[in-house]
Order: structure tokens, then sequence, then C-alpha cells
């Protein structure tokens, strides 16, 4: 994905919390298409 936007440069992100009701499907997104080395929370695996 490699957009232009005049005048915005973004540096850094802090990071981002998807709210999903569907795990395995946003793992498969999140983790396994996209390969972001996420990790679930204890007690939401």
């Amino acid at each position: 994905m490699d957009q232009q936007f005049a005048g915005l440069g973004v540096l850094f992100v802090a990071g981002f919390g998807p709210i999903t009701r569907e795990s395995d499907e946003s793992k498969a997104f999140y983790v396994e298409a996209l390969g972001l080395p996420l990790k679930p929370m204890p007690g939401n695996e």
C-alpha cells in the first residue's frame, strides 16, 4: 500500500487496537496475511 497525501508525512505510529467479533478471521488477516508480529493479551487468546 503506497499512497501519497499532500502535506502529510507520517513519521511514527504508536500503535493500534483492532476490535473484532471474529478472532480467527482477525488473526488470519493481521498475522497471517499481513505478517505482523502480534501477540494476544493474556486471557484473550
